[in-house]
C-alpha cells in the first residue's frame, strides 16, 4: 500500500536578505540571537509539520524550548511569539481565534512548493489569500485546492462548488471565525486508543500511541494550561515532530519554487 502524502514540505526558500528584513532585525534587537533561533525554529516547524501553519499552545512552547535549547524556557518562547505577532510576522487574528501561527507569505510559498502535487488540502478558517488573485494563487494551483473546515474535517468543501464563500476577507470575518471557534470546542470527541494506534500506523510515526493516549486521557484531554484539546491529531503531530524520526519517508519531494521569491511579499 502506498504511503500517505504528508502535508509538510522538505525545504523552504530562505531569502538572502532574510537577516536584513526590518521585522527580523527588530526581533533580534529585542530578544537577541536566541530570539532569532526561535523564529527560525517556528518557520521550520510550520513548513515541516503542516506546510503553512503550526499550533502554538503551552505544550508547543515547552517542546519548542527543548528543541531550540540555548537556555530558552517556555516563557521566553511565548515572549518571542508575541513579539513576532506585534510586528505582523504572523497573522494576529488567526492566532487569537485559533491559536495558530501562519501568514500570507507562508501560504504563498507553500502553494508554490506544491506545484507537482495533485491535491492540496487547506483549512478554510486559516486561509488568508484571495483565490481569484493570481499573485496569491496561480491558476494552475487554484484548481487543485480543497478547503476543509476546522469543525468539519471529514467533510471537505470543493473549491469549484463554493467559490464565493472561499474568497475570505480576513478583515471582515473576525466575528464569524470566533463563532466557529466556539463550535470547535463543543464538537471535539476524544479518540479511542485504537484510533490513535491506527493514525500512528498510517503516518508510520515514531510516537508511542499508547503513551500519547494515556497522557491526554489522564488530563481529560486538556493541555497543561487547562485548555481543552481542539484536535488530537494536531497534538499527535506536535509530539511527532520532536521525536527522533526513522530513515526516509518515501515521499516525493515537491518542486522548488521558481523565480524571485521576494515577489511574493514579505518573507512571512
Amino acid at each position: 500500500m502506498a504511503r500517505p502524502t504528508k502535508d509538510g514540505i522538505d525545504y523552504f526558500p530562505l531569502d538572502v536578505g532574510f537577516l536584513q528584513d526590518k521585522k527580523i532585525k527588530l526581533i533580534k534587537g529585542e530578544f537577541g540571537a536566541k530570539g532569532l533561533m526561535v523564529a527560525l525554529q517556528i518557520f521550520c516547524s510550520i513548513y515541516e509539520e503542516r506546510g503553512y501553519f503550526t499550533t502554538c499552545d503551552d505544550d508547543d512552547c515547552i517542546l519548542m524550548a527543548e528543541a531550540v535549547g540555548c537556555g530558552c524556557d517556555p516563557n521566553f518562547i511565548r515572549q518571542v511569539v508575541q513579539g513576532c505577532l506585534r510586528r505582523s510576522l504572523f497573522d494576529q487574528r488567526i492566532f487569537e481565534v485559533f491559536g495558530v501561527l501562519t501568514s500570507r507569505g507562508i501560504q504563498r510559498r507553500y502553494l508554490r512548493a506544491l506545484s507537482t502535487r495533485d491535491n492540496i488540502n487547506i483549512v478554510e478558517e486559516y486561509w488568508l489569500l484571495n483565490i481569484n488573485d493570481k499573485e496569491d494563487v496561480p491558476a494552475s494551483i487554484s484548481k487543485k485546492i480543497t478547503f476543509k473546515k476546522v469543525s468539519l474535517q471529514n467533510n471537505p468543501v470543493s473549491l469549484q462548488k463554493n467559490e464565493v464563500n472561499l474568497q475570505i476577507n480576513p478583515q471582515s470575518k473576525v466575528k464569524q471565525s470566533k463563532e466557529k471557534k466556539s463550535k470547535v470546542k463543543n464538537t471535539f470527541k476524544p479518540p479511542v486508543l485504537q484510533e490513535v494506534i491506527a493514525y500512528a500506523k498510517e503516518r508510520e510515526s515514531p510516537v508511542d500511541p499508547k503513551q500519547f493516549y494515556d497522557f491526554f486521557t489522564a488530563g481529560d484531554w486538556h493541555d497543561s494550561n487547562g485548555k481543552p484539546v481542539k484536535s488530537w491529531k494536531q497534538k499527535f503531530i506536535t509530539w511527532e515532530k520532536f521525536t527522533k524520526k526513522g530513515d526516509g519517508n518515501g515521499d516525493k519531494e515537491p518542486a522548488k519554487p521558481e523565480g524571485n521569491t521576494q515577489a511574493y511579499g514579505n518573507y512571512l
